[in-house]
């Protein structure tokens, strides 16, 4: 699968350090499926998509260029015969915050999913996301880390409704 966006946000404004932008995001993936197993691939670019007009700290709005931000998720579940899927993803991010300098942020998760007797399930999940680099240098507790256990009832095929318990322990700076 590909995508692109119209370039319906462009802009004229230009100055001695802005110079025009052309917004513009991209995209790919690809799926396998068979049987009980799944597998996915997803990448994202955005084009000139950061707010020229958003300063990072004290630098002057005129010093940022728009920007180039990019996302990677590989996504994997297996259904075991006994009505449990088991899935996982990952997925690193990439911003750029001012002209060259890159934010980076990776994460992961795991989730279960049990089908118990007629329209009832459980489903657990465990995410962590890990501390920011900014221009290669880590910024320490920037990370978090959550999870959450669900009860749910199916009305239909695509109706469900449950009780959600869910806990997000951000670090320090996060």
């Amino acid at each position: 699968k590909l995508s692109t966006s119209a370039k319906n946000e462009a802009t004229t404004q230009t100055t001695a350090t802005l110079q025009q932008l052309n917004p513009r995001t991209y995209g790919a993936s690809a799926d396998y499926k068979n049987g009980p197993l799944y597998v996915g691939l997803g990448w994202e670019r955005h084009v000139d998509f950061n707010p020229a007009g958003s300063p990072i700290g004290n630098a002057p709005l005129v010093a940022y260029n728009g920007g180039n931000d990019s996302a990677w998720t590989l996504a994997a579940s297996y259904r075991f015969a006994f009505g449990t899927r088991l899935s996982g993803l990952w997925s690193p991010v990439k911003y750029d915050i001012l002209n060259g300098v890159d934010m980076k942020k990776k994460g992961w998760a795991i989730f279960v999913d049990h089908q118990l007797s007629g329209p009832h399930s459980i489903k657990g999940q465990y995410y962590k996301v890990g501390d920011v680099k900014i221009g290669g240098i880590e910024a320490p507790s920037t990370g978090a880390k959550g999870w959450s256990l669900a009860y749910m009832y199916q009305f239909s095929k695509r109706t469900e409704a449950g009780f959600v318990y869910g806990l997000i322990d951000n670090d320090q700076f996060a």
